[in-house]
């Protein structure tokens, strides 16, 4: 029939063997890593158009039209909250805007406050807080002193991304507690000294643990992951190791088109990958020292965050800065 003619055209096209004219083929994916190679070849589809996550600008527009159907207070300025929500995509941004209309509505108020938006903000990047989840006091203790500890390493860190703010209610499945972190603006690259920084607040959290409490806990496993992964970027794919040099380690070969990952010979020796090892190791140890050294020295005022987390639960940097006296600087450059 006329619908089976035009498929078997169009297949006839797609493998280079006659056009067919009229015919537009339009295909979509947001995993392009796992694509059959075939379909990539010159001919088959000929323009590629990528759309990335929305910068400062598009972010602002979008939450612009998300927010004409809903009253918002004359205080809330979609500036500043584009600017606190660096990395998300369109679909963030409108549940962004439809959970602050949520809580707004569940709290009576005729109209979205900041407050409202703040927590919606947060409960999409780092989910809802589960207040009626169950602790034990000395749970509640460590994870005071455990987010204490990031949030200490992370105001003595210049270079490390800025404290939003702090909590010890549960988010989400996993935490029990998180330090939050927004960036003041788009970043597009991260130096070797940011990323140094970032491995030192990683693990203070441990490094508080073993001070206050002489034991540690399972509670830093995605600290110790995520840092693990950022120091073997360093050495394997940056170039930031003085004794393994700027050569990138990381290259493979690639069997099969489907789950890339699944198969991969690495293009160096075992001596070189023990290097990898030793190079990796000797930057968290570094990282986790430079730790060590902040909390001892400031270990009154993480005495001072744990116990008023104790206290209040969550800090927002504001508060922070005037508990343990920091002077607060204005975070948001101006435009």
């Amino acid at each position: 029939d006329e619908r089976e003619q035009t498929l078997n055209a169009l297949l006839v096209e797609m493998d280079g063997l006659e056009t067919q004219e009229g015919v537009i083929v339009i295909a979509a994916t947001n995993r392009p890593d796992v694509l059959d190679p075939a379909l990539m070849r010159p001919g088959r589809f000929d323009r590629q158009i990528v759309l990335d996550l929305p910068d400062l600008k598009g972010r602002k527009q979008i939450l612009d039209v998300h927010s004409k159907n809903i009253k918002i207070s004359k205080s809330v300025e979609l500036d500043i909250i584009a600017r606190g929500t660096p990395g998300f995509s369109g679909a963030d941004l409108a549940n962004v805007i439809n959970e602050a209309a949520l809580l707004a509505a569940r709290k009576n108020k005729k109209e979205v406050e900041n407050e409202d938006i703040e927590e919606a903000r947060d409960k999409v990047r780092w989910g809802r807080e589960r207040k009626s989840r169950k602790i034990s006091d000395q749970d509640r203790k460590i994870t005071a002193y455990h987010e204490a500890g990031h949030t200490l390493v992370a105001l003595n860190c210049p270079k490390s991304m800025p404290v939003h703010k702090v909590t010890i209610i549960p988010r989400g499945i996993a935490y029990l507690g998180a330090t939050m972190h927004l960036p003041i603006e788009d970043r597009y690259t991260q130096s070797k000294q940011e990323m140094l920084d970032e491995l030192a607040v990683l693990l203070g959290g441990r490094v508080s643990e073993e001070i206050i409490f002489g034991d540690i806990t399972s509670g830093a496993a995605s600290d110790i992951e995520y840092a693990t992964k950022i120091a073997r970027r360093m050495v394997c794919i940056f170039g930031m190791s003085d004794k393994l040099g700027t050569v990138q380690y990381g290259g493979r070969d690639e069997h099969i088109y489907l789950g890339r990952d699944i198969i991969r010979s690495e293009g160096y020796s075992e001596e070189t990958s023990r290097e990898i090892d030793i190079e990796m190791k000797k930057i968290i140890d570094g990282a986790k020292k430079r730790a060590e050294e902040i909390i001892i020295a400031n270990k009154n005022k993480l005495d001072l965050l744990a116990e008023k987390l104790l206290e209040v639960e969550t800090l927002d940097i504001s508060e922070i800065k005037k508990l343990i006296g920091i002077q607060e600087t204005p975070a948001i450059p101006q435009s």
